[in-house]
């Protein structure tokens, strides 16, 4: 097999087909996710496999809200959820305080 060499036309003809091949290729691909509210793209991608895993299918995520850090929710959530598993069971028949 012999090789032939190649011009310098050539070689620039050759170096702007692939700068060409390179640019449709840039356009064919997704543009990177901007942050949402604060979260870089890892953490999205992060939430979505998380709810990929939860159905068992992939999923469509169009919104991720950050809740303010001053909501109370899930700490009185929890809290009120420990007293009520704390709570004695009413026994019936039996009279407390004698």
């Amino acid at each position: 097999m012999s090789e032939t060499p190649v011009t310098r036309a050539e070689f620039e003809a050759l170096l702007a087909r692939l700068a060409s091949l390179e640019a449709e290729l840039a356009a064919l691909r997704p543009a990177p996710p901007e942050p949402v509210d604060g979260l870089d793209p890892d953490t999205v991608r992060v939430i979505a496999a998380a709810v990929a895993a939860y159905l068992g299918k992939r999923a469509t995520i169009k919104v991720v809200r950050r809740v303010s850090d001053d909501s109370d929710s899930w700490r009185s959530f929890g809290r009120a959820n420990l007293a009520a598993g704390r709570s004695l069971p009413r026994v019936r028949g039996v009279r407390s305080g004698g």
